[in-house]
């Protein structure tokens, strides 16, 4: 059986023991860590808290009497500091992607909305191109184009062959998106082409002229360059970086873990705060 997974992009967080320098490695080229595990959590913001308060003026018998130095609050604090200025810039990067993956998504439907309604026009279009000699030819070229470019065939009702047949439309599936969005910006370019005006005529007749072939052109040929082959979210920068800074922060507050639960004993605030640890 199948272990079910999440697909929420920012699942519970919980602070673990870092992990080893390669299973860190693997970690961020799998785009696991960042808010996710590894990253920075509410354990990371209150060791700052509890850094920052021992660090007072106040408190400086307390941690001379259990052995903390400055320093090594200092390092939590900076480290916990410079984690979360990177989980926030992770952050605005992820956002950032999902929203341009929102607009080709909307760019997405616009061209196939679009590209569907080229297809329902073509089989009557190439009707009225074949009727007439002088046009006849660009009605075969039409033919065969829709089907290679469009994957449209031109399937006759009568079971006759040719252009002049009374054709309906059969739409043979191409499942690459990628591959779906460069066939419709190649073939409108095709149709464009000065010596092809007779069929953009034909067309614009049916409510389907220049400007808005050239927009439908436009728009799946940007579908094309944002699509780039990938449609997923890719691991931010700041992932590796992040990592690392929670790393460098346990490891230290670990190895001054007793003595910091030495130093807040019998202080409520500073106890409430090692809570939040």
């Amino acid at each position: 059986m199948k272990q079910k997974t999440s697909a929420t992009p920012y699942p519970a967080v919980t602070c673990r023991t870092p992990a080893p320098a390669a299973s860190l490695d693997l970690a961020v080229s799998t785009g696991i860590c960042g808010p996710q595990k590894g990253g920075y959590c509410s354990r990371v913001e209150g060791r700052v808290a509890l850094a920052g308060a021992l660090l007072e003026p106040v408190h400086a018998e307390r941690r001379k009497k259990v052995g903390l130095l400055d320093d090594d609050l200092k390092w939590i604090m900076d480290k916990g500091r410079e984690a979360a200025d990177l989980d926030r810039r992770q952050r605005v990067e992820l956002a950032g992607q999902k929203q341009g993956m929102t607009e080709r998504l909307e760019n997405r439907d616009r061209v196939d909305e679009e590209a569907e309604g080229l297809r329902n026009r073509i089989p009557a279009v190439i009707l009225n191109l074949a009727a007439d000699p002088t046009t006849k030819a660009l009605a075969g070229w039409l033919q065969a184009a829709a089907f290679d470019r469009l994957r449209v065939r031109i399937v006759p009702a009568s079971g006759e062959t040719g252009a002049t047949a009374d054709a309906t439309r059969d739409v043979v599936d191409r499942r690459d998106r990628l591959s779906i969005a460069q066939s419709i910006s190649q073939f409108v370019q095709s149709l464009l082409e000065p010596e092809r005006a007779p069929i953009v005529d034909a067309l614009a007749r049916r409510d389907m002229g220049r400007d808005r072939l050239k927009a439908l052109s436009a728009d799946a040929q940007a579908l094309v360059e944002a699509l780039g082959g990938k449609e997923g979210l890719t691991p931010a920068d700041a992932t590796r970086a992040e990592a690392a800074a929670v790393a460098a922060q346990k490891e230290r507050w670990d190895a001054c873990r007793r003595m910091i639960r030495a130093a807040v004993r019998g202080n409520d605030a500073l106890q409430k705060l090692w809570t939040a640890c």
